[in-house]
């Protein structure tokens, strides 16, 4: 099957699951408490950081604890920690004390990873109605729910209009003149194409107009009464280099420069995600600081002494490291190619990273033979189900043996299909796994 099939059953799947979600998220959101945004100051930041850090047990890297009561549970599991989301946002935090975090909830729709995220006060990044419902489920202000969807169905901004968002992207004229039709008198913000030429996963042409277009979409937007915001870009998914960032700084800065030519001061910096995770493919990705720091060398260059809100937008960058997938062995296979490890969990369950060629950490519990390689698939009856060639792994496991993929939380639940009618891997949560 080839990744556009593969796609759309996985949006198929993930779509009718958020929308049984959404309705039951919708009949409870009357009993929802609004949230108080803490207010937290650098000290306050540092001081939850270093608790977080300094945790005896986490999911990513498996503490041995943590493994064996994997090993208790005869199915794949997909075990978040909710502690590491808390801790991945703040990190944000301590690298710009400034920045404004909206977390990308296409990347893992969970419900308790968001309430996590919203207590700690972070705003969200939505695509859809289905998604906003998600994010006001837990209390968080509607203003702190930002559009980031180029392309919006006239229901859905409707929708998000009645219930409070202020804030939506758009790329074109058309989106632009829905937008002042729909959502009238709020802000509007203006995506600007990236090469993606340094991002493991480009987003290619899909997305974002020339800074020239930008700078028109937003003459129009206030002409036809929508408050000119800012602009927005997106480097590409799982970037490796922070210099990706700079090119698009700048475009964006001069954007802001000449908008005030025409007594316009925009006010949104939005640098959208990208944000890397670490597999076994790439052990070094760049830190949050690094990234960050070069936004704001670039900053203080091109928009001197003129205040932003720089905001960021983290799906992969927050959800990443929060959890771990594991599989058991079902078959192991001598073929032509080599020898072959068959999974109860493959890309259709949970390990959809393995799309674009990431190459998980795995931890093998119990399992400590000289490596040899093997040729990791899934269970389903197609070989595009195959999550890594040549991979090195312990030469003494057998079937019924227990792996654990590192790092793989980021889209593993939202893009789970029911392909061949294999199920999804079980949802767990560290704290309820090992309670305190």
């Amino acid at each position: 099957m080839e990744r556009r099939n593969f796609l759309r059953a996985s949006v198929i799947a993930s779509v009718a699951s958020l929308a049984v979600d959404a309705v039951r998220v919708s009949e409870a959101r009357a009993a929802v408490k609004p949230l108080t945004p803490p207010t937290l100051s650098e000290a306050d930041v540092a001081a939850r950081l270093h608790k977080l850090r300094t945790r005896n047990q986490r999911a990513c890297p498996p503490t041995k604890e943590v493994m064996t009561a994997l090993q208790r549970i005869p199915n794949s599991v997909l075990l978040y920690d909710l502690d590491q989301v808390e801790q991945n946002y703040l990190t944000f935090l301590e690298a710009e004390p400034g920045v404004e975090v909206f977390y990308a909830v296409k990347c893992a729709p969970n419900p308790r990873i968001l309430q996590r995220l919203a207590a700690a006060g972070s705003g969200f990044d939505i695509a859809s109605r289905a998604e906003l419902d998600l994010a006001l489920a837990t209390g968080v202000v509607p203003t702190k729910c930002i559009f980031s969807n180029t392309v919006k169905p006239v229901a859905d901004i409707r929708y998000a209009f009645d219930h409070g968002v202020k804030s939506y992207v758009a790329d074109s004229r058309h989106e632009v003149e829905k937008l002042a039709k729909h959502a009238p008198g709020t802000n509007l913000y203006v995506r600007i194409s990236v090469d993606s030429k340094f991002a493991s996963h480009p987003l290619g042409d899909k997305f974002g107009t020339t800074p020239e277009h930008a700078k028109e979409l937003l003459l129009l937007g206030r002409k036809l009464g929508l408050k000119p915001y800012g602009t927005h870009f997106h480097v590409g998914t799982q970037c490796l280099y922070p210099q990706a960032w700079e090119t698009p700084t700048a475009q964006a800065a001069s954007i802001f420069r000449d908008m005030k030519k025409h007594g316009i001061d925009l006010q949104f910096f939005d640098i959208g995600g990208g944000y890397p995770t670490a597999f076994a493919s790439s052990p070094n990705p760049p830190s949050v600081k690094q990234i960050l720091d070069t936004v704001k060398t670039v900053l203080d260059r091109e928009l001197p002494g003129q205040n932003v809100r720089l905001a960021v937008e983290p799906g992969r960058g927050i959800a990443g490291s929060s959890g771990t997938v594991s599989a058991r062995v079902m078959l192991r296979a001598d073929r032509a190619s080599g020898e072959w490890l068959h999974l109860d969990a493959g890309i259709y369950q949970g390990l959809f990273d393995a799309v674009d060629h990431y190459v998980y950490e795995i931890a093998t519990p119990g399992r400590s033979g000289a490596p040899v390689p093997f040729t990791l698939c899934g269970p389903t009856c197609d070989s595009f189900d195959t999550i890594s060639k040549n991979q090195k792994l312990p030469g003494d496991l057998q079937e019924g043996d227990l792996l654990i993929f590192e790092n793989a939380a980021a889209y593993s639940e939202s893009c789970n299909t029911t392909f061949n009618g294999m199920p999804s891997p079980a949802v767990h949560y560290l704290d309820e796994l090992l309670p305190i």
